[in-house]
């Protein structure tokens, strides 16, 4: 039997800006009105990664609503993830959330033990985000979930026949 792995179990490690979540995992972040804010996040630290090579982050946006301008700030991307050796923007080109599925390849270097991630929402005044489905894990995971039309799976780890 072959076991699939969601590595995104750990508890949420920090935020930005209004921050409300249900018992099953979905966010709804909003940005603060008038306080200057740059950035609407919610960030996870500490995701282990107990092997290097081409890895998987995916996430719903179940409802966005953009800024005016229809541009949100640039450091403020959709899913952006990073570890002491490397930073991957991984939405370059596109930094506007937009309610969608997101899924993006990434390779984790050598010596990287854990991550940072984020997931985040247009920041300026009445802008808000809700997201659900955060998966990481190997791409050959992904893969697997794929092949059996699935993009997402509750808890950590699921048997597959």
């Amino acid at each position: 039997m072959t076991y699939v792995r969601n590595y995104m179990t750990c508890g949420r490690s920090g935020s930005s800006g209004n921050i409300t979540e249900s018992p099953l995992g979905t966010l709804s972040l909003a940005a603060i009105p008038e306080d200057g804010q740059n950035e609407v996040f919610a960030q996870w630290t500490g995701i282990p990664i107990p092997e290097p090579g081409v890895w998987v982050i995916a996430a719903r946006c179940r409802q966005a609503t953009p800024p005016g301008s229809g541009v949100q700030n640039p450091r403020n991307g959709v899913l952006p993830v990073w570890s002491g050796n490397f930073v991957q923007l991984l939405n370059r080109g596109q930094d506007v959330v937009e309610a969608k599925n997101y899924a993006y390849e990434f390779t984790v270097p050598e010596g990287t033990e854990t991550l940072t991630w984020r997931v985040c929402a247009p920041s300026g005044t009445g802008d808000s985000a809700i997201w659900d489905h955060l998966y990481i894990g190997p791409k050959t995971d992904w893969q697997q979930l794929k092949a059996l039309d699935l993009d997402w799976f509750r808890g950590d780890m699921m048997p597959m026949p």
